[in-house]
Order: C-alpha cells, then sequence, then structure tokens
C-alpha cells in the first residue's frame, strides 16, 4: 500500500502525460511542504469524452514517465474501471490516513469545486493544491487549501491529441519513454489517437 503522508493526489486523464504535467510535479515538490506527488491516471473523468488511448497504455506511459523521476503513481482509479470521481479516490486515501487529503487541481476546476460529487464530504476531507490558469482568479475558498503560482505552460494534452492524430509528435512535448513508445505505435500502425485502428 502507498503511503499517502505529505504526499498530493495528482488526478487526470494524462491522454498522453506530456511534459506540463511533469514540471507541475516538480514545482509541488520544490516549492510546497509535500514529499512527493502521486499521479492518479483516471478511467473516465467526469464530464469529459472517454480517453483516446486506453487505460492500460496511459498508465504504462504515466509509470515510464513519472516513476524514474521519483514521482509515485496509483492505479486505484483504473482498477475500479468506473467514472473516476475525486470523492470516491479522496474517501480511500482517507479511510488510511484520517487527515486531510491534499489533492491538486488548476484554477478552473477549482471555480466549480462546488459543483463536484458528494462535494460537502469532500470538503469534509480534502485540502486543495491550486495552481493558477490563465484566466482565473486564484483565490482561497478555504483556509485549509493552498495556492501555488507557476510559470505559465503552454502544453496541453488537447493540441497534443491533435498532432498525434496526424502521425506528428510535437516537439519538446512528451517525456521520452512516451515519445518513443508512441512513435513505434505510429510506425506499427497502431497510433491510439487515430481511432480506426
Amino acid at each position: 500500500m502507498i503511503d499517502f503522508s505529505q504526499k498530493v493526489l495528482f488526478g487526470g486523464s494524462f491522454d498522453p502525460i506530456h511534459l506540463g504535467h511533469i514540471a507541475l510535479a516538480q514545482s509541488i515538490k520544490s516549492q510546497t511542504k509535500y514529499k512527493n506527488v502521486i499521479f492518479i491516471p483516471a478511467y473516465q473523468s467526469p464530464g469529459k469524452k472517454n480517453p483516446l488511448a486506453p487505460a492500460s497504455l496511459r498508465l504504462k506511459w504515466v509509470k515510464d514517465a513519472v516513476i524514474p523521476l521519483g514521482f509515485e503513481v496509483w492505479d486505484y482509479e483504473i482498477k475500479r474501471a468506473q467514472e473516476s470521481f475525486s470523492i470516491y479516490t479522496v474517501q480511500e486515501v482517507y479511510s488510511h490516513t484520517q487527515v486531510d487529503v491534499p489533492v491538486l487541481v488548476g484554477a478552473d476546476s477549482y471555480a466549480s469545486l462546488e459543483s463536484w460529487k458528494n462535494y460537502t464530504e469532500l470538503r469534509a476531507k480534502a485540502c486543495f493544491l491550486v495552481v493558477n490558469r490563465p484566466g482565473y482568479e486564484l483565490q482561497k475558498k478555504s483556509p485549509k487549501d493552498q495556492i501555488l503560482e507557476i510559470p505559465e505552460n503552454f502544453l496541453s494534452s488537447t493540441s497534443i491529441r491533435l498532432d498525434l492524430k496526424k502521425g506528428l509528435i510535437p516537439e519538446k512535448a512528451l517525456p521520452e519513454p512516451v515519445e518513443r513508445d508512441i512513435h513505434n505505435l505510429i510506425l506499427l500502425s497502431q497510433n491510439p489517437y487515430v481511432k480506426d485502428n
């Protein structure tokens, strides 16, 4: 079982994981009190389309990209194989720690936090580490939350997927093992970002 103490949960589709995700995790380790970041690939993020890359492949990429850098990966949401609501992950961690569970969110997600599933319980069991996003104000909703201003990163999974769909691998966007794996899949005509495969 993972030791969750003094670690931040970083959930997302990671479809695919990119260097912006890793830069964010590195900022957390260097600029906050937290000892580490636990990446949690979602099986299916609420309110979003199904990820194009299968869960097993996204999990592999996250492991390949972040474990060598000293970060951790937890496959809890992949194993649940259901829509990945934060409350269920927080409940699981809280059952082991009995302390507020630190959850990383962008300012855009934080703005709509009250609409999240089981918000009252989520608020009681979690605290939020909020990172800036263009166009969103950073204002704490609770004293137990923390704001983290990081350098703007213009990488986005959406734009990366658009390139990959065309068989193009964007420069300086993907971790080296992920870029290599996707390149090999494209060569084998198994590009997960092309629906006809």
